[in-house]
């Protein structure tokens, strides 16, 4: 947890880090056999209210910016795992 947070702090400074239940179905479920302690069910973007109301529709969609911004998170995650 401590490398996800230092990595959400550099990607996003203006967020407050703290832990909290996800209520919709995710993908981390595939994974919780495999990493039962450390399957963290996070989304490393900041939605707009367009991408909010895409979100599960049929033209799902982020901005560029947002997308690049998820790239620039798991890049620096990977770096503080190691």
């Amino acid at each position: 947890f401590r490398a996800l947070h230092r990595t959400i702090r550099s990607v996003f400074p203006q967020a407050l880090v703290a832990p909290y239940v996800v209520v919709g179905a995710t993908d981390a479920r595939a994974y919780a056999g495999l990493c039962p302690q450390a399957t963290y069910r996070f989304m490393p973007v900041l939605l707009d209210q367009a991408a909010i109301e895409s979100l599960h529709g049929t033209n799902e969609r982020l901005r560029p910016a947002a997308y690049q911004q998820v790239i620039r998170f798991y890049a620096a995650l990977i770096r503080n795992m190691q």
